[in-house]
Parts: structure tokens; sequence; C-alpha cells
């Protein structure tokens, strides 16, 4: 018998845009990132009301996971506390990262080749089942027990939910094409207890 121990779930769904919020995601205005590396829009998107409609989707799709999957306690409040949007144009990339302050993020995909520039990478801080002085190990077989890597393909109007702490990035676009996604993340609101101590989470 095998008893995998402390797995990460990464939430996969899909839905569609309506042309109006589709029209706002691609016109925000956007600049080069600290790293000039990819082009982002300001971080704040979640308090326009242009971003409203398509944030009630994601809502959905957030309470589904936090609550349902992950089954955190549902007397917590999840908001969403930053949002923006991602371009890679070519020959951009987005280097591994986690996102901080924060406890589920995610991703939605507006407009990407699923071939040439489509996939995202998630990187296991462990750096595999033996730590990180045997990451080049041979095995037989490459499966999720003994990987540290693990790539997702997506697709138009593809969202993923994760662990804030999970690190991913984005590898190099080689496509001529624009890369285009809109990021979001979300923090609980409300009275976290400990065992010997509580605090009150206010966004």
């Amino acid at each position: 018998m095998i008893l995998d121990l402390f797995p990460t779930s990464v939430y996969v769904d899909e839905f569609s845009l309506t042309d109006t919020e589709r029209d706002f995601l691609l016109s925000v205005p956007l600049n080069r990132n600290d790293d000039d590396v990819a082009s982002v829009s300001s971080t704040r998107l979640n308090e326009e009301e242009g971003y409203q409609s398509f944030l009630r989707k994601v809502d959905q799709h957030v309470y589904e996971y936090a609550f349902n999957i992950m089954k955190l306690d549902p007397r917590y409040d999840l908001k969403c506390h930053g949002a923006w949007v991602n371009r890679n144009d070519t020959g951009d990339r987005t280097n591994p990262h986690h996102h901080s302050n924060s406890l589920i993020s995610g991703v939605y995909y507006i407009d990407v080749e699923a071939e040439s520039q489509g996939a995202i990478d998630f990187t296991d801080e462990k750096c595999g089942p033996f730590g990180k002085f045997f990451t080049l190990l041979n095995y037989t077989e490459q499966q999720i027990r003994n990987s540290h890597i693990s790539q997702i393909k997506v697709k138009n109007g593809m969202i993923l939910l994760f662990p804030s702490i999970l690190k991913h990035g984005v590898a190099m676009n080689r496509s001529l094409t624009p890369r285009y996604s809109t990021a979001f993340d979300y923090m609980i609101e409300g009275e976290v207890s400990g065992w010997v101590n509580r605090m009150s989470v206010t966004l």
C-alpha cells in the first residue's frame, strides 16, 4: 500500500467571456514589469467597474475550489485583493515566483496559442521526493511521485486556481503573437484562530 501525503491541488475549469469583458481586458493600459520580461497592467483591476462582471464569474470558481474541494471553513469570507492583465510578447517570459500576502491565486487565459505559448510551469519547492540534492536522479518512469516540475498546457477560456505559495512561471513566448492572461489573488477576511492566539484579517 502507498499513501501519498500532502498533495497540492490545482483547480482547472473553463468559462467564456462576453464581448464586453474581453474588450475591457484587452484594452487596459500595460507597462513593462520590473524585470522587463513581460508587460502588466495595474494590479488593482479588481477595483475597476469594467472588471466586476468577470470577477463575479471568478468568484464562483474560487468558492468551489476553496469551500467544496479544499474544505475551507465557509465562515471565512474570501475576497479578491489584487488583479491584473499580463501580456507576453515575442521573447517575453514570466520568471518563477509565488504570490505573497495571499491564500489562493489564479489565472484566466484570454488569448493564447495552445501549442506555441500555452503552458504554465509549476515547481515543487521541495525539489522532488528526495530533496534538492537529488533532483537529477534517473527514473524508469517520470510520474507525479518523482517529479518536481509539472507543466499544464492551457487554452483560451481556461481558469486555473492554486495555493498562492505554489511557485509558477511561463516559458519564453516563441510565437509571433502576444499571449494574454489575467491573474488574481484572494485572501480570507475575518477571524483566524490558532491554538494560543487569534487575529482579525480585514481587506
